[in-house]
């Protein structure tokens, strides 16, 4: 009995502990992923000043870069200066520790 009460209290001690951690981690991926479609955004109008904007899907994909990095990659569109929609495709680096974004592309379909 006793050995029971251990083991529940401290695997109630680290859910708690990891909790934070947790949301944390999903608080960066979602901040990266604003300042990844930002930059993209940024980017398009900076090269097509033409352009009437762009606007991006909400499936975004995640995938591990290195130890501390995420790659952030989507889908979206960018209307063009006679107003037809276009389909794009847009991928960044974003680095968990420092919240840098690196290798930012895109590409217009």
């Amino acid at each position: 009995m006793r050995l029971r009460t251990v083991i529940f209290s401290v695997s109630l001690v680290l859910s708690v502990c990891l909790l934070p951690a947790t949301a944390s981690a999903k608080h960066k991926h979602r901040s990266g992923v604003m300042q990844c479609q930002r930059s993209v955004a940024d980017r398009i109008r900076a090269n097509h000043p033409a352009s009437r904007g762009s606007s991006f899907d909400s499936h975004v994909q995640r995938n591990p870069h290195g130890n501390n990095a995420v790659t952030i990659s989507g889908w979206g569109n960018v209307r063009t200066a006679k107003g037809k929609k276009r389909g794009l495709t847009y991928s960044c680096v974003y680095n968990l520790r420092s919240g840098a974004l690196s290798k930012v592309k895109y590409k217009i379909r």
